[in-house]
C-alpha cells in the first residue's frame, strides 16, 4: 500500500513539475510577445500584468510539488544571496530620492526593485522547478515558439509586411527590423535565446528526435531574427557564446558537432556582413574601416549611439559617486540622470526619460550601491562560477541525462564530461547574456531568461550537503508550506487585481494621448495615481481646459494633480515645467518663479525651466505691482549659471522690458551663440509644450 501511495506521489510530482516547466515558459514567451495596441506602453503594459502573476504561480507551483514529494525544504549559501540582495534592494528604495520610481521605474520600461527581487525569487524557484527532464522539455519549447515568432515577424517585416506586433517605423527604415520585441535592441537580446536551445540539440541526447527538431528549427529562425536586428552588442555577445559552446563541444570529443558549430558561425558572420542595411548602427563601423584604410579622418567621431551610451556610461559613475553605499534606487536613474546630465551633450533632450546606463554593473551601483552591485554581481556571475567549478570536478550526472548513449559518452569524456551535457548550454547562454548586457539595456527579454536558466542549470541543493541548512517535516516544519502557499494565494490575488487596473489605465490614457479628451487620462490618474507621467497629462489637460473655458474648478483640480504626480516623482522635471506654465497662465508670477527654482535644483541645465524662470518675470513686467518681483526674478537668474539658449533667450527679453539694454544685449549674444538656428518662434514653442 505504501509503495502504491509513493508511485501516486511521483506520479504526481512529475505533472506538477511538468506545469512548473510550462508556467516558466509561459514567463519567458510573455517577456518577449507581450504587445497590445489598445494600451499607451505597447511591449510593457501587457508584460507587465501577465508576468508578475505567472512567477507567483510558478513560486506556488514549487512548493506543492516539495510537499507532494519530499516533504522537506533545503537551502543554501546561494539562496541566502538571493535573499540578501532582495532585502537590500527593499532597503534602497524606500530610502530612495524616488521611493515610488526605485520600486517600479518609469513607464515603459519599469526594471525597478520590484523586477530584480521578483528575477531573484525566480532564480532561486528555477533552481528546484527546471532541473529534471519533464520541466525541462516544456520549458524549452516554449523558448522555441518564442525564437520562431520573433524570426518570422522579423522576416515579414523584411518582406513589407506588418506583423501583429508591429514594428517602430524609423527602426525599420534603416533596414533594422524589431520582430516581437518592438525594438531591434530587445530583438537582438531575444534572439541570443538560440544558444540555449541550439546546445541542448547538439549537448543533450535524452529530449526526443521531435522535440530537437522543433528546437532546431527554432534556432534557425532565431538567427535570423539577430541577423536582422542589427545589433553589434547582439553579434558580439552570440559570437561569445558560440566560443563557449565550441571549446565545451571539442572537449567533450564532440569534434562533428563542434564543425558544424563552426559552419553556423560562419554562416552568420557572412550573413551580418552582407545584411549591412544603409542607415544601421553597422554603417558608422564600416566607415571607420574604410577612413583608417584610406588615411581619411573626417567623420571618424564616434556615432550618435555610441556618444549616448558613453554619457550614459558618464551619469551612471557620476551617481554612483554621489550615493556609493545605497544608489538612487534601483528604478530611478532617470533621477541621478537630471540631476548629472551636461549641457550641451547630445542626449540632453526636453521630455527625454533615460532609465538605464546601459552598463549592467553601472546600473546595479547606480541602483543600490556598492553592496548591490557585489551582492547582484555574485547572484548573476555564480551560474558561470559553480557551473565551471563543477565541470572541474567531474560533478555528478543529473538524472535527466542517464541513459545508454550517455553513458558511452561519459566513458570517452574528461572529467566533468558526464555533467556537461545537461549544464553547458545553460552556461553559454548565462556568459551571452551578460556579456550582452555590458552594452546594452536591461530588458525582461533578457533578464528573465538568464536568471531562469541560470538558476535551472545550477540544480537544487542537495540535502545534507555541506553548508546546506535541510528543514525535515517536524511539526513547526508543516506549519511553513501552509502559510507559504496562503501567502502566495495573497499576492497573486493583489497581483491580479493591480494589474488589472494598471492595463484599465493605461488603456484610458492611451485614448486621451490618441485624441479621446482628457478625461481619459483622469480617469488613468485615478485608477493608478502613482504614474507620474498620467499626473502630468492628467493636470495638464485639465487646467489648460479649465483657462480656456474659465472654470477655476479645473484648473484647481489640475493643480492638485500635477502637485500629486510631484509626490509620486518629486524630481519630476517636466512636472514642475507644467506647474510653471500654470502659473504663468493664470498671471501667478511668484509662484512660477518657485516651481522653476524647486525644479531647477534637480536638474539645473533643464532649458525649459529655465526659460519659463524669466519668463515669469515678463508676466510680472505687465503688472506694475509686480515690478519688483520681475526685477527680483532677473537677479536671481543672473546669479545662477544659465547656460541654456532659451534661459538666456527669454532673460534678455526680461532685461529688455526692465530697460536694462546692456544685459539684455549680453544675454542675446550669448543665446545666439549656442543655437544660432533657433528664431524667437521656436523659443515660443519650446516654451509652451517642451519640446
Amino acid at each position: 500500500m505504501s509503495g502504491h501511495k509513493a508511485v501516486q506521489g511521483s506520479g504526481a510530482a512529475r505533472r506538477w513539475e511538468l506545469l512548473a516547466g510550462l508556467l516558466a515558459g509561459a514567463i519567458i514567451l510573455i517577456a518577449g510577445l507581450g504587445y497590445s495596441r489598445a494600451v499607451y506602453a505597447l511591449y510593457f503594459t501587457p508584460r507587465v500584468v501577465a508576468i508578475y502573476p505567472l512567477a507567483i504561480l510558478l513560486v506556488a507551483v514549487w512548493l506543492v510539488k516539495d510537499r507532494l514529494g519530499v516533504r522537506r525544504l533545503s537551502l543554501d549559501p546561494l539562496d541566502g544571496l538571493a535573499v540578501l540582495f532582495s532585502l537590500w534592494q527593499i532597503v534602497v528604495t524606500i530610502i530612495s530620492p524616488s521611493s515610488n520610481l526605485a520600486w517600479y521605474g518609469v513607464l515603459n520600461r519599469g526594471g525597478g526593485a520590484l523586477l530584480w527581487v521578483t528575477a531573484a525569487l525566480l532564480f532561486m524557484v528555477a533552481r528546484r522547478a527546471l532541473a529534471s527532464r519533464e520541466a525541462l522539455i516544456p520549458f524549452a519549447l516554449c523558448c522555441a515558439a518564442l525564437l520562431a515568432l520573433a524570426g518570422l515577424a522579423s522576416v515579414l517585416q523584411l518582406a513589407g509586411a506588418e506583423p501583429p506586433w508591429g514594428g517602430v517605423g524609423t527602426y525599420l527604415e534603416q533596414g533594422r527590423m524589431t520582430g516581437t520585441a518592438g525594438n531591434p535592441v530587445n530583438l537582438a537580446g531575444l534572439a541570443l535565446l538560440t544558444i540555449w536551445t541550439g546546445g541542448l540539440v547538439l549537448m543533450r541526447q535524452d529530449l526526443g528526435r521531435a522535440v530537437g527538431v522543433a528546437l532546431g528549427v527554432a534556432s534557425l529562425l532565431g538567427l535570423a531574427a539577430l541577423i536582422l536586428a542589427v545589433s553589434r552588442a547582439g553579434y558580439l555577445s552570440w559570437g561569445l557564446g558560440v566560443v563557449v559552446l565550441l571549446v565545451a563541444l571539442w572537449l567533450t570529443r564532440e569534434r562533428r558537432r563542434a564543425t558544424l558549430v563552426a559552419a553556423i558561425l560562419a554562416l552568420v558572420a557572412v550573413s551580418v556582413v552582407l545584411y549591412n542595411p544603409r542607415g544601421s548602427e553597422l554603417a558608422p563601423v564600416a566607415g571607420e574601416a574604410q577612413q583608417e584604410a584610406t588615411g581619411e579622418t573626417e567623420g571618424s567621431a564616434l556615432s550618435e549611439s555610441d556618444q549616448s551610451r558613453v554619457e550614459f556610461w558618464r551619469i551612471g559613475l557620476k551617481a554612483l559617486a554621489s550615493r556609493p553605499l545605497t544608489g538612487y534606487g534601483q528604478g530611478a536613474y532617470v533621477v541621478a540622470y537630471r540631476e548629472h546630465v551636461a549641457p550641451g551633450t547630445i542626449i540632453e533632450r526636453p521630455n527625454v526619460a533615460v532609465s538605464d546606463p546601459h552598463q549592467l554593473e553601472l546600473l546595479l551601483a547606480s541602483g543600490s550601491g556598492v553592496p548591490g552591485l557585489l551582492l547582484g554581481l555574485a547572484l548573476l556571475l555564480s551560474p558561470v562560477v559553480l557551473l565551471l567549478l563543477r565541470f572541474a570536478r567531474g560533478g555528478p550526472t543529473p538524472a535527466a541525462n542517464t541513459g545508454a548513449s550517455a553513458t558511452r559518452r561519459a566513458a570517452a569524456s574528461p572529467p566533468g564530461g558526464r555533467w556537461m551535457p545537461a549544464a553547458v548550454p545553460g552556461l553559454a547562454y548565462v556568459v551571452t547574456a551578460l556579456a550582452f548586457l555590458q552594452v546594452s539595456p536591461l530588458d525582461f527579454v533578457v533578464l528573465l531568461p538568464l536568471v531562469l536558466i541560470g538558476g535551472g542549470s545550477l540544480g537544487a541543493p542537495p540535502p545534507g550537503g555541506r553548508l546546506v541548512w535541510t528543514m525535515q517535516p517536524r511539526r513547526e516544519a508543516r506549519l511553513v508550506w501552509p502559510a507559504a502557499e496562503v501567502g502566495c494565494a495573497a499576492f497573486l490575488v493583489l497581483a491580479v487585481v493591480m494589474g488589472a487596473r494598471f492595463y484599465s489605465a493605461d488603456t484610458a490614457f492611451a485614448a486621451s494621448v490618441r485624441g479621446d479628451g482628457s478625461h481619459r487620462a483622469v480617469e488613468a490618474f485615478h485608477l493608478v495615481p502613482n504614474v507620474p507621467e498620467y499626473a502630468q497629462v492628467a493636470g495638464g489637460s485639465l487646467w489648460r481646459e479649465g483657462v480656456a473655458d474659465q472654470k477655476e474648478a479645473e484648473v484647481g483640480e489640475g493643480t492638485t494633480i500635477l502637485e500629486h504626480g510631484l509626490q509620486a516623482d518629486p524630481q519630476g522635471i517636466t512636472l514642475y515645467a507644467e506647474l510653471a506654465r500654470l502659473y504663468v497662465t493664470t498671471g501667478r508670477a511668484e509662484e512660477a518663479a518657485a516651481a522653476c527654482r524647486d525644479g531647477l535644483r534637480h536638474s539645473p541645465h533643464y532649458p525649459v525651466l529655465q526659460g519659463l524662470w524669466a519668463y515669469a518675470g515678463l508676466v510680472a513686467v505687465e503688472k506694475p505691482e509686480e515690478t519688483e518681483v520681475a526685477v527680483t526674478i532677473a537677479a536671481d537668474l543672473r546669479a545662477l549659471p544659465v547656460d541654456t539658449p532659451d534661459g538666456w533667450y527669454w532673460l534678455s527679453r526680461l532685461q529688455q522690458a526692465l530697460g536694462q539694454t546692456e544685459a539684455a544685449a549680453e544675454s542675446a549674444g550669448r543665446s545666439t551663440a549656442l543655437s544660432p538656428e533657433l528664431t524667437a518662434d521656436d523659443y515660443q514653442r519650446r516654451l509652451e509644450s517642451g519640446s
